[in-house]
C-alpha cells in the first residue's frame, strides 16, 4: 500500500506544480486549467515512477 500512496502523492505534487506554472486567472477556464493540471501530474507520475507493472 505504501507504493500506491507514493504514486498518488507524486501525481498530486505534479498536478500542483503544473497548476503553479500555468498560473493566470483561476476564475476563468477553471475546468480546463484543472484538466491540464491533472493530465500533467499523471504524465509526471509516469515519468518519475514508470508503468504500474514495474512495481
Amino acid at each position: 500500500m505504501e507504493v500506491k500512496g507514493t504514486r498518488v502523492a507524486t501525481a498530486a505534487l505534479g498536478a500542483a506544480a503544473i497548476d503553479a506554472m500555468v498560473g493566470g486567472n483561476s476564475s476563468r477556464h477553471g475546468k480546463l486549467k484543472l484538466a491540464e493540471s491533472v493530465i500533467g501530474g499523471l504524465l509526471a507520475n509516469r515519468v518519475v515512477n514508470g508503468p504500474p507493472d514495474e512495481l
